[in-house]
């Protein structure tokens, strides 16, 4: 037996963003290479699937074959890279070099990715203040999820090489992720800027895995940033940053920090974590701050596990100013490598309440450079060492190269450290060394043994701390000629 067929009719589909290919008035015309009155091109078809099925897989859209861009270095490529931005979605840029004459501005969510290094978007005559790339969320928009990945971006004679424009009212970046670049910022500019004068938001987002010239400024940024794994260089600071009212948590790890500015500029941050970073000040100072890292009005950040040389450019390794407090500085290596008043750590005098912990490591290199540590913390930052104190009775610094002098610190309970080394003074019973400050002098008398050396032997002594801050000998005299070793604690008044 023999089925029948019914006819039914195709129900209409409506793809939202897709082109309209018009009606199909004639079945025989519809695969035809030919136009007609109400007829449709088998070529508009075509392109019209491909269009849905591309869409459908989330496949890219190719700036060559898609756009007509050329990528040759010679033939200008705005407008077709900027007719893929205007689309926005998944965008392939394949090998090549994409010049543009003119900044490229994208205002919707996109992802677009390159053959590793080997595509290259290029500004090679742009105008001062032009940017290569610039992000323009739209007034009360956001713009989330923005990938770039894995090609160059040149802003050559222009500004930035990418921008992260917030300037229209309620704009913000969200979800973004710039990875696996090349960023060379212009002359006069950076490999990553940020524009939020209005204080609008660039949130959980991140930089990494990228080499970047002429350094990250994101001035007034928002919650949970991470830059990490870049090698930075050239003009300005590597990384200089301050956050918007009430913004916190932001990331900066494992990053090669070389640029002439210094590695990182922290201005009005809450828990921003410094950590893993290799700094060094191989070029010849430009920055303000005279620190490879310095912190102003920051609070409750960590400075930690970093290697920090000045090598011969720049005085201090670490430098806390304005009102800086409840800041930890831990674990980190600092080496010095110029001429006094050069500091590993050095603090302002409104910077309060830090905490300097025990297990930095200190180093210096040659003759007549810093000896380590070289501390300027004034006797206001927790588990710091101030210090030295002025000798007195002939005491002057020792010979010992760790620390020649008298140093003192208090930790928050309010246990006093006094440790270092002095020789050569009067050594009769009661002679003072030197005095500590009030808020670090004992209730009460304490007495601490101390090493003593002379004439090629190790001996002991006793020392006592008085209720108005004299250290010194206690009722036996030490042997003259002395070199003393102190090392001792007790509680504060």
């Amino acid at each position: 037996m023999m089925g029948t067929i019914t006819a039914f009719p195709i129900p209409t589909v409506t793809i939202p963003g897709l082109p309209d290919v018009g009606p199909i008035s004639d079945a025989s015309k519809f695969v035809l290479e030919r136009a007609g009155t109400g007829s449709v091109l088998a070529t508009a078809v075509r392109d019209y699937v491909a269009l849905y099925v591309r869409s459908f897989l989330n496949l890219p859209f190719n700036l060559k074959t898609d756009y007509g861009a050329v990528g040759d270095g010679v033939a200008d490529d705005t407008v077709a890279i900027q007719a893929a931005l205007d689309a926005g979605g998944m965008i392939y840029a394949p090998a090549g070099t994409y010049r543009i004459t003119a900044g490229l501005v994208a205002a919707k969510q996109f992802y677009m990715f390159g053959a590793s290094w080997g595509s290259v978007i290029s500004g090679p005559a742009l105008g001062a203040g032009v940017d290569a790339l610039t992000l323009r969320p739209p007034s009360a928009g956001v713009m989330w999820g923005t990938v770039i990945r894995d090609l160059q971006i040149n802003a050559g004679t222009g500004r930035h090489a990418l921008e992260m424009d917030l300037s229209a009212t309620g704009a913000s970046l969200a979800l973004c992720t710039f990875q696996n670049l090349v960023l060379l910022g212009g002359t006069n500019g950076r490999g990553v800027h940020l524009d939020n004068a209005n204080l609008n938001g660039l949130f959980l987002s991140r930089i990494t895995d990228s080499y970047i010239q002429n350094g990250v400024q994101l001035l007034n940024s928002g919650d949970s940033l991470e830059i990490s794994r870049n090698a930075i260089f050239g003009a300005n600071v590597s990384i200089d940053m301050s956050s918007e009212p009430g913004a916190a948590s932001v990331v900066i790890d494992s990053n090669n920090l070389t640029s002439a500015g210094g590695a990182v500029q922290l201005d009005l941050m809450t828990q921003a974590k410094v950590l893993y970073n290799q700094c060094e000040q191989a070029a010849a100072y430009t920055g303000a701050a005279a620190a490879q890292i310095n912190l102003a009005d920051c609070t409750n950040c960590l400075i930690a596990d970093n290697n920090l040389n000045t090598l011969s450019n720049v005085p201090s390794n670490i430098v806390l100013n304005g009102t800086s407090t409840g800041n930890t500085i831990s674990r980190n290596v600092m080496t010095v490598q110029v001429a006094a008043p050069g500091y590993h750590l050095a603090a302002g005098p409104s910077a309060t309440g830090n905490f300097l912990c025990a297990d930095n490591q200190y180093f210096s290199a040659g003759v007549g450079q810093v000896q380590f540590p070289s501390l300027n913390l004034g006797a206001a930052q927790f588990g710091a060492f101030a210090g030295p104190l002025a000798g007195a009775n002939g005491w002057v610094a020792g010979i010992d190269a760790v620390r020649q002098g008298i140093f003192y610190t208090r930790d928050v309970s309010g246990r006093v450290t006094v440790t270092g080394n002095i020789r050569n003074g009067s050594n009769v019973a009661g002679a003072v060394f030197a005095t500590l400050p009030v808020g670090y002098r004992p209730a009460v008398i304490q007495r601490a043994i101390a090493a003593v050396f002379n004439a090629g032997n190790w001996t002991t002594g006793l020392v006592r701390v008085s209720t108005n801050g004299d250290i010194g000998i206690d009722t036996v005299a030490l042997a003259s000629n002395a070199d003393v070793q102190l090392d001792f604690s007790f509680m504060a008044l």
